[in-house]
């Protein structure tokens, strides 16, 4: 498998070329069933938050900016299920 850097990059640039909120939430899934569970799920979650969070509008058209914004909110769907599991 690729670094976890460059998973990332392959997954933003294909999110940046996504067209709808299903097209993310299948890119998205796809990622989370190929890293499977455990700490390389986590660390790829924390790392894509983290490279998401720090894009600007500016950079983006409004699909592009709305796809990774939906994106988020999946990933921070994913976090929140795991913890309550965890607990």
């Amino acid at each position: 498998m690729k670094s976890m850097k460059e998973y990332i990059s392959n997954l933003e640039e294909q999110l940046s070329r996504a067209q709808d909120y299903q097209q993310v939430a299948a890119l998205i899934n796809s990622a989370v069933l190929n890293l499977g569970e455990g700490f390389q799920l986590l660390k790829f979650k924390d790392e894509f938050i983290n490279r998401l969070e720090g894009h600007s509008p500016f950079d983006y058209d409004s699909t592009q900016w709305s796809c990774f914004r939906y994106a988020l909110v999946l990933l921070r769907q994913i976090q929140v299920r795991e913890e309550e599991v965890a607990t």
